[in-house]
């Protein structure tokens, strides 16, 4: 191969490897939107259970 090739070919690889790693940044943030949603979820329901019991909910840590 010649050197214009193999430099062609690199960055052919790299260009592939950021659109990659753009589609997995999409991905996460989806991930980190539903992570979100279900925490909200989970305290609302832990908060019902807590006051069908008759006690005091307990805030989230980090809240």
């Amino acid at each position: 191969m010649s050197l214009i090739k193999e430099a062609w070919e690199s960055l052919r690889i790299v260009a592939t490897l950021i659109d990659k790693m753009e589609g997995y940044n999409d991905e996460l943030k989806a991930l980190r939107t539903d992570v979100r949603d279900v925490r909200e979820r989970l305290v609302a329901v832990e908060t019902i259970i807590a006051f069908a019991r008759g006690t005091t909910p307990k805030l989230p840590s980090g809240a």
